[in-house]
């Protein structure tokens, strides 16, 4: 087989050498490949129909890494693909090359592509390539690319209908590909998509799609009135005196199109000189009408830590597009403190979805007593204070690993547990196909069987609130290659943590509403 360029028409091969220099090819960490099978390279093709099996073509470099991904404005293709964001589109590629030699004549009948994407949301995504043929050996070949969102953040991904197209040298060049590429696959081919794929580089072609980053998006507000007024008489701040009795309503919103959200946890921060009225703190949702609201019970909804008192609840999960309410009342305290004068009492509250950021409102409550004091004008409100943790942390920080000579290798996990979590055992994953070695010590030694490239991933699990739970991160994934005649590389360097996580959710231990299912709520009622 000649050289790749020699088969491109001067145009095209001009045209590929200009976008090769600007888009580049990548060399992040690559995920896993399968399966295992014979290699060639461009002077040595196969003697038979087999797919991406070539190490050294000088497009697509080893192919056996035939899908990468490409967020907006990148200047190349690259797995894993990091930092990912809320509606962006993130394009994938494939390369689909019959490795057979030129001079044999061979044509893969039935060529098939096919990418499987994940319908679920979580903070690391894995898509999967395949490419398939009728008489290649194997018959089926695949790749992997993973996927992290910015700040470790969940998310999901959405295929973006119509946007799968084939480009290669033939007749079928810029052809669009069907939807079927996503599920049952889409046959492509050289002149035309008929499934023919003949051997040699000249025949060869690109895949690409999209598919768009869908994360969360909810809000919530605080709000007060004095109790006995209106439903109209909801507002950010109220004036009330010692011993009078405010209400204070919190409103979560999920504004999502398309994303569910799971046990929401809301806690509210109980401003100095007030006491929460047992047996006040309710529910309110489309199983909970404001005429029949859920009441919690005050062992479980009111906490106190540090000094100070908390309404802390679970409210449930909700479907896209539908709110809930949760209302309590608070009276002022007889303080001296506070006899004689104005104060600004501040509540502010958070909600924090199962998996997600916390999101923040204020409102305030001014304490007036005259004649002792002539109220004076509102004064600026107190900056946002930063909530205090106090939920259990618990995470995988990093994973370390380094060659031990033959194909061996050590690997070390380093964990954070803070807040009660503890670690229980370590899933090392070694890509190899061998059983998951699952074991409480941080550092493992292993020997591969062969040479290879390997993705190797350490799944911790915490004990959190007498749970397991497992802490998935992008951090502790690794790559090691093992080539044939050729030292053990060192792997890449661990993937940087993005930016700070989300704010961890306040108490732990308040899922008492968990079993309340979703609702709906559609209707924004005044309440």
């Amino acid at each position: 087989m000649k050289n790749i360029f020699s088969y491109l028409p001067k145009k095209l091969f001009v045209a590929l050498i200009s976008i090769f220099a600007i888009i580049g090819i990548g060399a992040a960490v690559q995920a896993g490949f399968g399966p295992d099978r014979p290699t060639f390279t461009m002077a040595v093709p196969a003697t038979y129909n087999v797919f991406n099996s070539i190490t050294d073509n000088p497009v697509a470099g080893d192919e056996r890494y035939f899908l990468k991904g490409a967020l907006p404005g990148a200047s190349d293709y690259t797995d894993p693909v990091t930092g990912a964001q809320g509606d962006q589109e993130i394009t994938l590629r494939m390369f689909v090359h019959n490795d057979a030699a030129a001079n044999l004549g061979l044509v893969a009948t039935g060529t098939t592509v096919r990418v499987a994407i994940p319908n679920d949301s979580k903070q690391l995504q894995q898509i999967t390539g395949y490419v398939s043929a009728n008489n290649s050996n194997p018959s089926t070949v695949y790749d992997t690319l993973d996927i992290t969102g910015a700040n470790n953040s969940s998310f999901s991904l959405e295929y973006v209908t119509g946007s799968a197209r084939w480009t290669n040298n033939g007749a079928a060049n810029n052809s669009q590909l069907p939807d079927s590429i996503v599920t049952s696959g889409a046959l492509v081919g050289y002149d035309r998509l008929d499934g023919n794929m003949p051997g040699c580089a000249h025949y060869a072609g690109w895949v690409t799609l999209r598919v768009k980053v869908k994360k969360p998006n909810y809000t919530i507000n605080k709000t007060a009135r004095i109790l006995g007024e209106d439903s109209s008489a909801w507002r950010k701040n109220v004036n009330t005196h010692i011993s009078g009795t405010v209400e204070w309503r919190i409103e979560v919103l999920n504004a999502a199109n398309s994303t569910n959200l799971d046990n929401i946890i809301v806690v509210d921060e109980i401003p100095q000189y007030m006491t929460i009225v047992p047996g006040s703190v309710k529910l309110i949702n489309g199983n909970h009408p404001a005429t029949n609201p859920y009441v919690y019970p005050d062992n479980l909804a009111i906490q106190q830590k540090d000094g100070k008192w908390y309404v802390n609840v679970n409210a449930g999960g909700y479907y896209p597009n539908s709110n809930f309410y949760i209302r309590f009342n608070t009276t002022v305290n007889n303080a001296e403190a506070i006899r004689c004068d104005t104060h600004r009492l501040t509540n502010q509250a958070w909600a924090t979805p199962q998996g997600h950021g916390s999101v923040y409102s204020t409102a305030f409550a001014d304490v007036i007593e005259s004649p002792c004091v002539t109220p004076t004008p509102t004064p600026t409100p107190t900056p946002t204070p930063t909530p205090t943790p106090l939920t259990p942390v618990y995470r995988c920080d990093a994973l370390d690993v380094v060659t031990t000579g033959g194909l061996g290798i050590s690997a070390t996990v380093r964990t954070t547990a803070s807040g009660g979590a503890t670690l229980q055992n370590i899933s090392y994953d070694f890509g190899d196909s061998s059983q998951k070695l699952v074991t409480d010590k941080t550092t493992v030694s292993y020997t591969f069987a062969a040479n290879g490239t390997y993705v190797i991933r350490a799944v911790p699990s915490f004990m959190v609130n007498g749970r397991l739970v497992a802490a998935e991160s992008a951090n502790c994934v690794k790559s090691v290659t093992f080539e044939k005649n050729t030292p053990v590389p060192t792997p890449s360097p661990e993937i940087p943590n993005t930016g700070p996580g989300s704010l961890i959710g306040l108490f732990a231990g308040s899922a008492v509403l968990g079993s309340l299912g979703y609702y709906y709520f559609v209707a924004r009622r005044r309440l």
